[in-house]
């Protein structure tokens, strides 16, 4: 029997459409937005923070083709790492799915998705968000 994966704590949670959405802090006295989240401001130290679904569409904004396998990794290599911009005015670091290097630019329209990866620390499979092009979400169901 196979265990159910776990989710990625504090990453993201599925919303009350049961889509993904990454959860970010917003901070009130500098307007500044966090992911990952945190407990104090990166910025100005308040802890006046407030939590913050970010958008499910972002757009890339660099990214590089990966054909190691790094120490550590959860993923096997090759894979598309991207740095996309969300709306909200804060990047996030991601794997790039369902699409090809030659289909990868600048500006390239990306939507968050869940995936089963493989734990970091060797237990079993975990849920992990990805991006993949905004046009592959009316082909695939979203897990």
């Amino acid at each position: 029997m196979t265990a159910t994966p776990t989710l990625q704590s504090g990453l993201f949670k599925f919303g009350a459409d049961g889509l993904p959405h990454l959860l970010a802090n917003f901070c009130s006295q500098c307007d500044l937005v966090f992911f990952p989240s945190r407990v104090f401001c990166g910025r100005c130290s308040s802890s006046e923070l407030t939590s913050l679904n970010l958008s499910r569409f972002g757009k890339v904004h660099s990214f590089s083709f990966i054909d190691r396998k790094p120490t550590y990794a959860v993923i096997d290599a090759p894979y598309i790492q991207a740095e996309v911009k969300m709306p909200e005015g804060v990047s996030v670091f991601t794997v790039l799915d369902h699409c090809s290097l030659n289909d990868v630019f600048v500006g390239l329209e990306v939507e968050i998705y869940v995936d089963e990866v493989n734990s970091p620390k060797s237990q079993g499979k975990v849920l992990a968000y990805k991006f993949r092009p905004a046009s592959v979400h009316s082909t695939e169901e979203v897990k």
